[in-house]
């Protein structure tokens, strides 16, 4: 290749003769005429030049890069000369030690081939600046796509897979030239890489031709040591030129987006906007700025009216975010003694009161400057813990008064005073926190419940859905409070609608009726729509028919004609089996709502296991009388379907045989039992 390297330095361009000049006159400007002088621009500055002094000459040489004397020596013929002289090669080495790291010109170049390989951005077939140029320092080449098929064989593997004819030792077919063309792509969402390699097939030539050449086989081993022992030489060398051009790329890209940096910098003192980015932004952000516009190259004045609108909008995210984090450290410092304040305000409340949680209780105490948070735990509380349950009962209370009004409208009439305790007042949690039958629904939920609900313990929420503040609520105290959330808890007219016929078919009125009515009255009802040949009969408590109905008639919600009120002995045999379900789920090690009644605080200590931890380690007591286990007033006490066995008989058209112990509303007869 070194013949190809040469060339760069001989292709200058070749100026023909110049028209003679003709004057005003119409005559030519012969040789008695007197010349006249006109310069454009900065043409003929470096006539002078070679005229210096040699040892000045060389002198300023020597300060250039070797990329400066690539282009000094294509300028003109007198430059080229001095340039490609044999006393011109201390300058290029003067000039080579200029460039940090750089390795040592090899044996196999001249100085000034070296650092055309090094430093010449061009093609060196064509000679053509392009922005996509192979380079391969141990074939020593630079060349573009275009060329490279030219004077190069393309291969599918690397050299010493290639079968041809060689006539020389198979010990050099790992040593040929080549360079390898890496395509990296997408292809439907899929990642591809494609390796080519192409090979110098000049070289092989060469090696062919001097091996032939050879007539004893002492020679031709000489000759395999030589050619060898260079190769060697020129892989362990092209390593090097790897490692510095790779620290080298690095290294301008760096400068680079310094510069860049400084730019934008300068473009911002002049906005008007330093004072506030510093404020906000680490220097090594800045270029997060100008790769967002994918601007590459100067930034024009122009240019900079668009990113003035991208690093305002960036200043004023990262104020927000700094607002943020203020606001998260400001938190942090005050949890630690809300969070003390509530725990000894909790242990005073009777074992049965519902009570807010550390953000409600923030809330509520911020709101009205009920804690000082200047004196200690046990004194920052200014008014009675009680009274702040009251403060938060009342203010929870008029939300969910709220969803029902905004929800039924003028036609459903109710007293606030009473509407919680009716039968027919349910919520429901739009956020599926909670599981009936091992499947995920949104829960129907009684007053209590809706007022102590704590869904986002576990529950992650887009922070789209939050309010403002809601993120470090988030943060700092584990979950937001679900009425600062809007949508996560509702009340719905069509369960209102389906709940008061269910209070009817008990020949009760709903206007009126409580659910403490409809506890004490406990009627089993059956949905025959739902008799399962292979699960058996679809039975359930009154209160979980909203769930029953969500799960399995969403499309046909408020319609309940498929539902039956079930007589004893069978509805007796059913809550049995229920009260077990409930009592099994109550155990598993996921409920966490078991409260010790010996402490008689509403604040539960965990699952069964950490119950019973608690009384052995708190109170001393080894066992628990099942009798004697209390549950949290949040607790979702609604129980799940209990399908019964055996099912219903269906007739010859698919019908169910509706059985005897099924009767009109109110009525419970006793009918044949066909449970054994």
């Amino acid at each position: 290749m070194e013949d190809i390297v040469l060339e760069i330095f001989t292709d200058i361009p070749q100026h023909g003769q110049r028209k003679r000049l003709k004057t005003r006159d119409g005559n030519d400007t012969g040789e008695g005429s007197k010349p006249i002088k006109r310069v454009r621009g900065k043409r003929g500055l470096l006539k002078k030049l070679v005229e210096m002094p040699v040892d000045i000459l060389f002198e300023i040489f020597s300060c250039l890069d070797p990329l400066d004397l690539v282009y000094m020596a294509r300028t003109t013929r007198a430059l080229r000369a001095l340039l490609t002289g044999p006393s011109s090669k201390l300058i290029w080495k003067a000039s080579r030690s200029n460039v940090f790291g750089l390795p040592d010109c090899p044996d196999d170049l001249t100085e000034q081939q070296y650092a055309v390989l090094m430093f010449a951005k061009m093609c060196m077939f064509c000679q053509r600046d392009l922005s996509i140029v192979h380079t391969s320092f141990y074939a020593r080449v630079r060349c573009c796509n275009k060329c490279l098929k030219m004077h190069f064989t393309q291969m599918s593997g690397p050299p010493s897979s290639w079968e041809h004819q060689q006539d020389y030792p198979d010990s050099l077919s790992d040593w040929i030239p080549f360079i390898k063309v890496v395509r990296e792509g997408n292809r439907k969402g899929v990642a591809t890489r494609h390796e080519t390699y192409f090979i110098s097939s000049r070289t092989v030539v060469r090696w062919r031709s001097e091996y032939v050449a050879l007539e004893t086989a002492q020679s031709q081993d000489s000759w395999l040591e030589r050619t060898l022992e260079g190769q060697y030489a020129k892989a362990n060398h092209s390593r090097a030129c790897d490692l510095w051009h790779g620290a080298r790329q690095k290294q301008t890209e760096m400068s680079e987006i310094f510069e860049r940096n400084t730019e934008i910098l300068q473009h911002i003192t002049e906005a008007g906007l330093l004072d506030d980015f510093y404020k906000v932004s680490p220097m090594h952000s800045i270029s997060d700025l100008w790769d967002a516009e994918n601007l590459s190259g100067p930034i024009e004045p122009t240019t900079f009216d668009n990113l003035k609108i991208t690093i305002t909008a960036e200043v004023s995210r990262r104020k927000q975010n700094r607002k943020s984090q203020e606001k998260r450290g400001f938190l942090s410092r005050r949890k630690d003694i809300l969070s003390q304040v509530w725990e000894d305000g909790v242990q005073t409340l009777p074992i049965d009161s519902p009570y807010p949680c550390r953000p409600e209780f923030y809330c509520i105490t911020e709101s009205y400057n009920l804690v000082d948070y200047s004196k200690t735990a046990k004194d920052a509380l200014l008014v009675p813990f009680v009274d702040v349950v009251d403060l938060w009962r009342k203010h929870v209370d008029d939300k969910l008064l709220g969803l029902i009004a905004d929800e039924c409208g003028p036609d459903y009439a109710f007293d606030s005073s009473t509407v919680f305790d009716l039968a027919t007042t349910f919520f429901v949690c739009t956020q599926s926190c909670h599981s009936v039958n091992s499947i995920s629904v949104r829960p129907s939920m009684r007053h209590v419940q809706a007022l102590m609900h704590r869904c986002f313990d576990w529950q992650t929420l887009s922070i789209a859905t939050l309010p403002e503040g809601g993120l470090e609520f988030r943060v700092v105290f584990g979950y937001p409070v679900w009425y600062d959330v809007a949508g996560c808890v509702e009340f719905r007219a069509e369960d209102l609608e389906v709940m008061q016929k269910i209070v009817r078919l008990c020949d009760l009125d709903p206007a009126v009726a409580t659910a403490r009515e409809m506890d004490e009255l406990d009627p089993i009802f059956e949905c025959l729509a739902c008799n399962s040949a292979s699960d058996g009969r679809a039975t359930m408590v009154w209160s979980a028919v909203l769930n029953h109905q969500r799960l399995s008639h969403v499309s046909d919600f408020v319609n309940i004609d498929a539902l039956r009120i079930l007589g004893d002995p069978e509805a007796s045999t059913v809550r049995a089996r229920i009260k077990e379900v409930q009592d099994r789920i109550k155990h598993q090690g996921n409920y966490f709502n078991f409260v010790c009644p010996i402490c008689g605080t509403p604040k539960p200590v965990g699952n069964f296991k950490g119950y019973l931890s608690h009384l052995l380690d708190i109170h001393g007591i080894s066992s628990a009388k099942y009798e004697e286990l209390v549950f949290a007033a949040n607790q979702i006490c609604i129980p799940p379907m209990y399908r019964l066995w055996p099912p219903l008989d269906v007739n010859e058209r698919g019908e169910v045989e509706e059985p005897k112990g099924l009767t009109a509303p109110g009525k419970y007869p006793e009918p044949e039992s066909n449970i054994p």
